[in-house]
């Protein structure tokens, strides 16, 4: 039984069939075109990954120093949401909010557990730590305040957020800020930033990504001095991070200590 020929294609768009005489035959031209398009982009975009996970290393760590105030009660959480927006509304100068969620990781396709956490930094002294997966219901207060326009919540990929939120709890979150396009915006480019390769190029620092923390129980109570910790991190770098693109400070947030 003869033996099938082995086709390779080589570099200049021909056919070599590994006999001692070669028979070679040229690509058709759009063939030779994408086999080189693809090899463009996808260069491409091995060059924008390395710019984005190569930018500085050994950076410091990004760790919130303030005052966590964690709260697992319904009535609790309203009254603070409450004095946030009653101190936003004497203020001469705009409230803006670090803010972010976490939530249980699932490995079911199609399925997604509900916001468990969430976060919102008023300023270097204090973030707030919200366990909603503990409370009976969604706070009022807490309602009131994620649907105030003008009181900025600000993060990156915010707008996965708000869905999120409308989804779980039928809250229509307004006045968020995307840290992504607002960075975008200022470099005049078009990445996709995570929050803490943005943290590597605008505040030269890193946040811990530990995946035994990323992907724990969000749920559980109570939360762990580490989670506490990991979370309140990703709401204070949303803070810190608008504050240097805008290269203003939230001094209505900073004087709520």
């Amino acid at each position: 039984m003869a033996e099938a020929d082995e086709k390779q294609l080589d570099t200049s768009g021909n056919w070599d069939c590994g006999k001692a005489t070669k028979q070679k035959r040229r690509l058709p031209e759009w063939m030779i075109n994408a086999v080189l398009d693809k090899d463009h982009t996808d260069s491409k975009k091995k060059r924008r990954d390395q710019q984005k996970t190569t930018l500085v290393p050994d950076l410091p760590v990004l760790k919130f120093t303030g005052n966590i105030v964690y709260c697992y009660q319904k009535d609790d959480c309203s009254f603070m949401c409450e004095d946030i927006m009653t101190s936003s509304s004497t203020s001469h100068h705009d409230c803006v909010l670090g803010f972010d969620i976490e939530w249980p990781v699932t490995y079911t396709v199609g399925k997604e557990e509900k916001t468990a956490l969430l976060q919102l930094c008023t300023s270097h002294n204090k973030c707030y730590l919200l366990h909603l997966s503990c409370m009976p219901g969604f706070p009022g207060g807490l309602k009131k305040l994620l649907e105030t326009e003008s009181i900025k919540k600000v993060g990156v990929g915010i707008q996965g957020d708000v869905w999120k939120l409308l989804r779980d709890f039928d809250v229509q979150m307004k006045g968020g800020v995307d840290l992504s396009s607002l960075a975008n915006q200022n470099t005049r480019s078009a990445e996709i930033w995570s929050l803490d390769n943005l943290c590597k190029y605008v505040l030269k620092q890193r946040l811990d990504k530990d995946p035994g923390v990323r992907k724990s129980d969000w749920r559980r109570y109570p939360l762990t001095a580490t989670q506490q910790q990991y979370a309140a991190a990703d709401a204070y770098a949303g803070l810190l991070l608008y504050n240097k693109l805008t290269q203003t400070t939230c001094r209505g947030s900073e004087d709520r200590k």
